[in-house]
């Protein structure tokens, strides 16, 4: 697929290791600094919310800087941040300022929510259509690998070296994701809208519009969202509750099932590119497919009481996962013009990221109220509900059907 390929897989690999590290370390940080789980769970939901204003923004500063710019630039005042937050922590980790701290957590949101979406608009741009699958499953099954070794490994890193280390550590990944954007072929977008003199809401609205007035893609975020309201089932806290209560085990079992479930998606991402070219001969059909599978495995787990076979169901999950989201993420990808997609992906990022932050309050609460085997039922019924519209709008909409070669 290229070397412009080889270097956007650079990028995003230590883009999403630094990220997952950086996190991590973050919030011993603050545990440690406070004793309190509630100060370092703040980390989390400022990340979301500024995340979610960077993607508002995105559009405007899409409509006057390329791509690349834009990603370096983030990066590298990512960097700084980071530079600033290690220095801070270094000389004050007994007595740190939790302002100054969320403070910066919110500004390196805000540059990562306004620079994923001109990031991940680089892929349809350095590959060709018929390889679009190829590509993303590549991508996902090394994002997959790389949160597994973050998470997994990510807490032994900071044990053994310190998390102040590990903070310096996550800028030299960042440097070296923002030479590989700067190393990446874009000329064919020379051509790409730069300087326009729009007004700023007419920027912001044109990715919101584009999802709206095409069918498919308005589907698809309908889907997403009845789907995402029940997403967080999967956040630790919920898990955790799920494992002690219901299965009746320890905290490591936490630990095995979130293993399992990056093994999954690991293999998920394998054999999506084993079989790339037979999932790109009918994207939403293989959209509906994992996203059907992905509902009824999540109704026998909330079901099941047997601790292995919850840890065979969600390495099931894992493809069916797959599946569903890079069939998707190329049907984004296939139906959008080059020059809107990080407009059109920045859209769907803030919804992402608001449906997210609600699905997190909202199954909090339930999880209190009725317990959470019965918040598995009602997700993997939301679930159902999505893939049930998802599977009407096929019918009667066959140009939904993507045949490879084919866009919208």
């Amino acid at each position: 697929m290229g070397r412009s390929f080889k270097f956007l897989l650079i990028s995003q690999s230590s883009t999403n290791l630094g990220s997952s590290l950086y996190l991590m370390a973050l919030i011993m940080v603050i545990f440690h600094a406070t004793g309190s789980a509630f100060f370092s769970s703040i980390v989390t939901i400022l990340n979301v919310i500024a995340k979610m204003l960077g993607g508002i923004i995105s559009p405007i500063l899409v409509e006057r800087f390329k791509i690349k710019f834009l990603v370096i630039f983030s990066q590298l005042a990512q960097m700084i941040i980071f530079s600033l937050l290690a220095l801070y922590v270094g000389l004050f980790a007994e007595s740190i300022n939790l302002l100054i701290v969320y403070l910066l957590v919110i500004a390196n949101a805000i540059f990562e929510g306004f620079s994923r979406p001109s990031r991940n608009s680089i892929l349809p741009r350095i590959v060709e259509q018929h390889h679009l699958v190829k590509a993303n499953s590549l991508l996902s099954t090394t994002d997959q690998t790389l949160q597994l070794m973050g998470w997994s490994l990510g807490g032994i890193l900071a044990v053994q070296i310190g998390a102040y280390n590990v903070l310096w550590f996550t800028i030299g990944l960042f440097a070296l994701s923002a030479l590989s954007i700067f190393l990446i072929n874009l000329a064919s977008s020379s051509s790409e809208p730069v300087g326009r003199q729009r007004k700023n809401r007419d920027a912001m609205k044109e990715g919101w519009m584009f999802l709206y007035k095409t069918p498919i893609l308005r589907t698809i975020t309908v889907m997403n969202i009845v789907e995402g309201l029940g997403s967080s089932i999967w956040i630790g806290a919920v898990t955790l509750v799920f494992v002690q209560d219901v299965l009746h085990k320890g905290e490591e079992w936490w630990g095995f099932i979130n293993s399992a479930y990056y093994f999954g998606t690991i293999m998920g991402g394998i054999l999506i590119l084993k079989f790339s070219q037979k999932v790109q001969k009918n994207l939403f059909r293989n959209m509906i497919l994992g996203a059907s599978s992905v509902a009824i495995l999540t109704f026998l787990y909330s079901f099941n009481t047997i601790p292995l076979l919850s840890i065979l169901l969600v390495v099931l999950m894992g493809p069916a996962y797959q599946l569903r989201d890079i069939s998707q993420q190329t049907i984004v990808q296939r139906s959008v013009q080059i020059e809107t997609l990080p407009k059109v992906l920045a859209a769907v990022s803030t919804i992402d990221q608001f449906v997210f932050g609600v699905s997190v309050l909202g199954i909090g609460l339930l999880v209190d109220m009725i317990g959470v085997d019965k918040v598995y039922i009602i997700s993997a019924i939301m679930l159902g509900l999505a893939t049930l519209y998802g599977g009407l709008m096929l019918r009667y909409n066959p140009q939904f059907s993507l045949k490879e070669g084919q866009s919208t």
